[in-house]
C-alpha cells in the first residue's frame, strides 16, 4: 500500500492517497472568504515521529465540524490498524523462518537416525 505524507496543522501525517484526497476535499469544502478549511484541524490532534495520530483532543471552546472529527478518528484508527498489520506480518514472517530452521534441523536428525538405524527408514 502506498503511503504519503501530508502536512496538517503543521504536523507530518502519514496517510493513503485516498485519505489525502479526502482531507483536501474537506479543506476545500469548508474554505470560504472568512475561513480557510484547514483551520478546522488546528489543535485537534497530536502525532508521533512516524506521522501516526496518537491523540485527538477534546474540543473545548473551539468550533469544528463533525465531518472533521470523524475524518480524524477514522484516519487514526486506519493508521493504527495498518501499523498492527505490519507488526503482525513481521511476526509471522519471523515465526515462519524459525519454524523452517527447526524443520531443517529435525529432518537432518531424522536422516541421521535413518542412516544409523536402517530399520527406521520408510519403506
Amino acid at each position: 500500500m502506498d503511503l504519503v505524507y501530508a502536512t496538517i496543522d503543521y504536523k507530518k501525517v502519514k496517510l493513503t492517497p485516498d485519505e489525502r484526497a479526502e482531507y483536501e476535499r474537506l479543506v476545500k469544502s469548508y474554505s470560504s472568504v472568512v475561513q480557510k478549511g484547514d483551520e478546522l484541524f488546528r489543535g485537534m490532534f497530536e502525532v508521533n515521529d512516524d506521522g501516526i495520530i496518537t491523540m485527538i483532543r477534546a474540543l473545548g471552546d473551539k468550533r469544528t465540524s463533525f465531518e472533521v472529527i470523524f475524518f480524524l478518528m477514522n484516519l487514526m484508527q486506519n493508521q493504527w490498524l495498518r501499523e498492527m498489520a505490519i507488526r503482525l506480518n513481521n511476526h509471522i514472517s519471523t515465526s515462519n523462518q524459525k519454524i523452517d530452521e527447526r524443520l531443517e534441523l529435525l529432518n537432518a536428525k531424522i536422516k541421521e537416525l535413518e542412516e544409523k538405524y536402517p530399520s527406521l527408514a520408510k519403506s
